[in-house]
């Protein structure tokens, strides 16, 4: 009976034994995709480390405590630390080696109980913006793979020395450097000039990314008001927390609506993608697999 993938970690095995399945895994790399599945695995497992890390701060945030704690009666007890304004040592009282421990075990509780849960939120946010930053530049790579001629009107292909020309030696070594410069430029935008860049360079109608489609009959709208306003709004507070210590995330709620938010405009614009530049999508790689691999088996036995 013939052996077939059960789900997307058997191939690998299967392609041990079994040069087919080899060729099916080189065909898809050798493939430009659009990489949403890859897009909702890396969104699906930051929800899940998020919300996990949580529980496990709050299951156990006593032994944590505890563990905190450790040494530090013994600590603000020693000698050296107690020492009258004219420098001369002398003994503290119990009743304030005790007011110390408690001070330093009530910051401890207030950072286990608030801070701690909001530091795993807010980095959940940084997270899921490097996310969909690597998503729309692979995006832009496939595309360039699939139609290099859209790179006539880039700016990494104005300006190419002579000297670098002669030294890549061949055309898919010069055009392999201009996609690669050309994506660089593009990751170190920020996010409306990216999606404007989409909407100039590759004709796509990036307005609908925000477009939910929602009917009078559908009660749940929870990306309902979301636009490029909001999308700029979130990049903002990764800035923020990157760069200023923030912290405006403060729910797990909060989190989850970005989540669906860019899981979403990830959806979208693989479509709007895949339709206008005929660009795979990954997805579909992965489903009909079994039927290249049906194709490449019969081609074999028509050549022996």
């Amino acid at each position: 009976m013939e052996s077939k993938p059960l789900d997307l970690s058997t191939i690998d095995e299967l392609a041990r034994t079994d040069p087919l399945w080899q060729t099916v895994l080189n065909q898809e790399a050798n493939t430009p995709q659009i990489k949403l599945f890859s897009l909702m695995s890396r969104i699906s497992d930051a929800k899940v480390f998020v919300a996990d890390t949580l529980k496990l701060y709050k299951a156990n945030s006593e032994r944590l405590l505890v563990h905190k704690m450790q040494g530090v009666p013994m600590l603000v007890s020693k000698p050296e630390f107690w020492k009258s304004t004219d420098g001369a040592p002398y003994e503290p009282t119990p009743e304030w080696i005790d007011f110390l421990v408690h001070g330093i075990e009530n910051d401890n509780r207030e950072k286990l109980e608030k801070h701690y849960p909001r530091w795993v939120l807010n980095q959940g946010l940084v997270t899921f913006c490097t996310i969909l930053d690597s998503y729309l530049d692979s995006t832009l790579d496939a595309v360039f793979q699939s139609n290099p001629r859209i790179m006539y009107g880039v700016s990494g292909a104005k300006h190419v020395e002579l000297k670098k020309l002669v030294e890549l030696g061949t055309v898919d070594a010069v055009i392999r450097e201009i996609r690669a410069k050309e994506i660089r430029n593009f990751s170190n935008d920020d996010i409306a000039n990216r999606l404007d860049y989409l909407k100039t360079k590759l004709s796509i109608e990036t307005d609908r990314l925000f477009d939910w489609e929602y009917s009078d009959k559908d009660m749940d709208r929870p990306l309902e008001g979301l636009n490029l306003k909001s999308l700029e709004s979130f990049y903002q507070q990764r800035h923020d927390i990157v760069h200023r210590d923030d912290a405006p995330i403060s729910t797990l709620e909060e989190l989850n609506i970005v989540s669906v938010f860019f899981l979403n405009i990830g959806a979208k614009l693989a479509l709007l993608i895949s339709q206008k530049h005929h660009v795979a999508l990954d997805l579909a790689m992965f489903t009909n697999r079994n039927e290249r691999y049906r194709l490449l088996k019969e081609q074999s036995k028509g050549s022996s």
